[in-house]
């Protein structure tokens, strides 16, 4: 999978802080509650890992997502980096069918690098 420098630098921030024994967003991830209007609610536990880790929130969208939910995200705002699925669609005798083919870095924004 090819990254972005900024997403690798991210992933690597994240994977330094495994490396050291530090488990304390896995911890707090596994204690906090999120609202179910939250789109990272929708989110699988290692994506909300991987951005709790980033940037230390928990309420994390996506730059257009703050749009929608009228806020704007900060000029020079770090963005965490979660990963989404690649699916390609086939044709089959049954219909279509979709392949996982690789992961891509979401750029996602913590609620305090928002304003209204």
């Amino acid at each position: 999978m090819k990254l972005s420098d900024k997403a690798r630098e991210a992933l690597d921030r994240v994977i330094e802080q495994f490396k050291a024994g530090d488990l304390s967003p896995i911890v707090k991830m596994a204690r906090i509650q999120l609202p179910e209007d939250a789109p990272a609610h929708r989110w699988t536990f290692s994506n909300r890992v991987l951005a709790y880790a980033q940037s230390g929130s928990v309420d994390c969208r996506g730059y257009r997502q703050w749009q929608t939910a009228g806020r704007q995200v900060q000029k020079g705002s770090r963005a965490a980096f979660i990963l989404g699925p690649i699916l390609v669609k086939k044709d089959t005798s049954d219909g279509e069918e979709k392949t996982l083919v690789g992961f891509r870095a979401i750029p996602v924004f913590a609620f305090r690098d928002t304003q209204a």
